[in-house]
């Protein structure tokens, strides 16, 4: 029996998610009956195994009767990360005998999405005798209560009544959940210059039959017989299959965690109870909004990290005698830490040698990770992804460094996580975040070549407590698997083959 603890849920109840088939007369079973869970790369999803020896199979309110043979707690991350996505784990339980393999596999229809390639041809003008139509498509699904959900929108095509929209795709599960029969609503209208829209027409098919129907006929939004053109394919469409985060992931992919903290004046002496640093020493359950942020993001990404391994680094600090933006936190010789509570202690013994300086640059931070991303690229043999998470306290002084250093690490295989303590304004740091336009550096005027940025301010999760750091960190690292996939497909670089399980007997 497979049961989940998901950390979004405010709550420590264990969900049934299924179990598989009983074998009987058998102390080394193989389960072939598999059990779907949702992946979720910004949570720590916590699972339990529950394994049963019964006499008689039998549900009963969904409960498996029979004596419990052991129990075994991991997290799904645990179990993706691992090499050939295969965990073998001891059982515990009265008996303390036993082990369990677990293996991990990616449902097909995830990798599915569907290629349009289309363009309108003769559309009803909305825009009057003085102007044309400037048409964009929306995509719908239908939901189980009979109402429709925005699936994608094209982009607006200006003044024409037979537009061309850049070829697109959709993911197969989120435009019908995989079933070819499910019914997709397309919208197209014009927009107008005041935000607003009239729609031209639409259309309701299938999957089934976006994927046959070269030309769709549009009807009128009011019941019409009169024409208003009709939507069709450039090239056919077609499902194809793309490399998904798991597919790196499987291939051996490497993410590296680089953790940048402020060591700027403003965060207030550590000693003073209102600084952003403080260190309640009488208290140990006491944690700092830095050690807060830490451990949240850290604990999250560590199921992932092969080496084990965390680079940490200060920036702001008064250090050897001058100030420096860039300085490792590590005083053994080593630039790494092999944990999350490695980090904390590297951190708060950091407290005690460095002294708060200033003012506040990202630029050198991000250099550095960049050096270390760019050696990732000349290793062939096995794919490594930087991922620097930087928290600060405030405004920087660099920005337009800051922004030339981020259109440049675009190319490289890195993420930048941006996590905001304390009440400053950061409006800045929603600069730097691209969600809404690519970034475009003040000095070449180059473009950003994808996202790679994601900034959450930790004052919008104000109660700092487990449930609303795990939001935090839902929020954070949300985008870093799209981010992923989205850099390796710039570069034309598929997934390496699957890492074989470990040989190992239970």
């Amino acid at each position: 029996v497979l049961r989940e603890q998901s950390s979004t849920r405010g709550d420590c109840a264990w969900k049934e998610i299924g179990h598989t088939e009983t074998l009987k007369d058998n102390l080394d079973p193989f389960f072939t009956t598999p059990i779907a869970i949702d992946f979720r790369f910004q949570e720590t999803q916590k699972l339990q195994f529950q394994v049963f020896d019964v006499d008689k199979a039998r549900c009963t309110g969904g409960n498996i009767g029979g004596d419990l043979l052991g129990l075994f707690h991991c997290t799904l991350g645990q179990v993706v990360g691992s090499p050939g996505r295969t965990l073998i784990g001891n059982l515990e339980g009265p008996k303390q005998k036993g082990k369990i393999k677990i293996f991990a596999e990616e449902c097909v229809e995830m990798k599915s999405q569907i290629y349009f390639n289309l363009r309108g041809v003769k559309l009803a003008n909305r825009d009057g005798w003085f102007g044309t139509s400037d048409p964009y498509l929306v995509f719908k699904r239908r939901r189980p209560d009979g109402s429709f959900k925005q699936v994608l929108r094209t982009e607006t095509v200006r003044d024409n009544l037979n537009p061309q929209w850049k070829p697109f795709q959709i993911p197969l599960h989120r435009l019908c959940q995989g079933n070819m029969e499910e019914l997709v609503y397309i919208d197209c209208n014009d927009q107008d210059d005041n935000g607003k829209f009239d729609e031209i027409g639409h259309v309701e098919v299938t999957v089934r039959q976006l994927l046959s129907s070269p030309i769709l006929k549009l009807l009128h939004p009011r019941g019409k017989v009169k024409s208003v053109g009709t939507i069709e394919s450039v090239s056919p469409t077609k499902i194809i299959e793309v490399p998904t985060f798991i597919d790196y992931l499987a291939g051996g992919l490497e993410l590296h965690l680089l953790v940048a903290i402020d060591f700027t004046a403003s965060n207030g002496n550590p000693r003073d109870r209102n600084s952003l640093h403080y260190n309640n020493q009488s208290n140990p359950e006491h944690q700092n909004p830095y050690e807060q942020a830490i451990r949240a993001v850290a604990s999250i990404l560590m199921p992932y990290s092969r080496t084990g391994k965390i680079m940490p680094l200060g920036y702001g600090g008064h250090i050897n005698n001058q100030v420096n933006h860039c300085f490792t936190l590590c005083n053994n010789g080593d630039h790494f830490v092999h944990s999350v509570e490695g980090l904390l202690h590297a951190y708060n013994e950091a407290l005690v040698t460095v002294a708060l300086s200033g003012p506040t640059y990202f630029h050198q931070v991000i250099e550095y990770a960049m050096k270390v991303a760019s050696s990732f690229k000349d290793d062939s043999s096995q794919q490594k992804y930087m991922l620097l998470l930087i928290i600060t306290d405030g405004v920087i002084m660099d920005m337009n460094e800051t922004i030339s250093a981020l259109v440049q690490a675009s190319n490289l295989p890195v993420s930048v996580v941006i996590v905001g303590v304390g009440n400053a304004d950061f409006s800045q740091m929603e600069e730097l975040d691209g969600d809404g336009k690519a970034l475009c550096c003040p000095f070449t005027h180059k473009v950003a070549k994808r996202d790679i940025v994601q900034f959450v301010a930790m004052q919008k999760y104000h109660q700092c407590n487990a449930n609303s750091m795990e939001r935090l960190t839902a929020d954070v690292l949300g985008e870093i698997p799209s981010q992923v996939v989205a850099y390796y497909k710039s570069m034309n670089i598929l997934p390496l083959p699957p890492v074989p399980p470990p040989v190992t007997t239970i």
